[in-house]
């Protein structure tokens, strides 16, 4: 399972928003660190849920001095987490390899951009 850990910085209101988080979206794990000016939100999380938070993140205070999110990989977890193992029949085994795994755009696009800007040597 492919995870990402997003530490999210909002101005000092924010309060509230661990609640809102958990209630919509499937967060593995949840820690919210309070300072005097500013929150500190990490959240872990499956890669495929990292695009629906960080939309629901932008759209809720993209416009927020303060807001930032920065989003890493995770290589590993200890304890490891237990994932949910279900008897998979040959339908369900055929659905889930044409289901597609998605990273979320931003990641994506740093990728592209990393790769596509020109250096002097490029030229």
């Amino acid at each position: 399972m492919a995870l990402r850990l997003a530490h999210i910085y909002l101005p000092k209101d924010s309060s509230g928003l661990l609640d809102d988080l958990t209630e919509k979206f499937n967060i593995i794990e949840h820690y919210e660190l309070e300072e005097k000016n500013w929150n500190e939100v990490k959240l872990l999380l499956d890669a495929e849920m990292s695009e629906p938070v960080l939309d629901y993140m932008e759209n809720r205070f993209g416009q927020q001095p303060g807001f930032r999110v920065i989003v890493t990989p995770v290589e590993a977890v200890i304890p490891r987490l237990e994932v949910e193992e279900k008897a998979e029949t040959v339908e369900d085994n055929q659905k889930s390899e044409n289901d597609a795994k998605r990273i979320h755009r931003e990641e994506l696009y740093e990728d592209i951009n990393s790769v596509s800007s020109g250096g002097r040597t490029f030229i």
